[in-house]
């Protein structure tokens, strides 16, 4: 008879292990809400159920960031200095600069006005696609001025400016072919280029 109670007595031991196991893992602990989360130092670092819940909030991409063109207050100032008088053939005004070899240009802006009715539009706008094609265009040398026949229509460039790394902008001089005409170079990078706007507002 002793022999069979402590028989049933290792029984009821095993039993009772196997339900305390039952719903978690090795390793594991119940969480609230029927989920489980990993005890520290058991090697699992997966959790799960409620303490994973809710939305998840991204920062909004910033429009530019510092060191690749400017910050978005730089970028929105930019913007606003795009001039309103365009009426001029080429952008070859007194702050415009030859370009340089070395110089490090993130983006490029361009400005223009667009008449929609009785109302006119300054729109500025911003490129970061391959500037290499413009940026060789611009460091071309000017052809010297020739007898030659020019043409009567005039080649207008929309106003543009490069804008480098740290916000600052660069006016480029304008190469021109022997008429004082934008060389056809810096017309077809230009034109290349693809463009987002960044702001427009109509003109009084």
């Amino acid at each position: 008879m002793r022999y069979r109670a402590a028989a049933l007595a290792l029984a009821g031991l095993v039993l009772a292990g196997c339900a305390s196991g039952a719903g978690t893992g090795a390793g594991s602990t119940a969480a609230p809400g029927g989920g489980s989360s990993a005890v520290p130092g058991s090697g699992d670092s997966t959790t799960s159920g409620p303490s994973m819940g809710g939305t998840a909030s991204l920062a909004p991409p910033s429009d530019s960031v510092s060191g690749s063109g400017g910050t978005p207050a730089q970028v929105a100032a930019i913007a606003a200095g795009c001039p309103t008088n365009q009426n001029f053939a080429v952008q070859n005004g007194p702050a415009s600069k030859p370009v340089p070899a070395d110089l490090a240009v993130s983006w490029v802006l361009r400005c223009t006005i667009s008449h929609k009715g009785q109302t006119s539009v300054l729109v500025a706008e911003r490129s970061q696609s391959d500037l290499s094609p413009l940026l060789r265009a611009l460091r071309t040398p000017s052809a010297q001025r020739q007898k030659v026949v020019c043409p009567m229509m005039a080649v207008y460039l929309p106003y543009f400016e490069l804008v480098l790394p740290d916000g600052k902008v660069f006016v480029p001089k304008v190469p021109v072919n022997n008429c004082n005409q934008p060389q056809n170079l810096v017309v077809q990078a230009l034109e290349s280029l693809r463009f987002a706007e960044l702001t427009s507002r109509p003109l009084k």
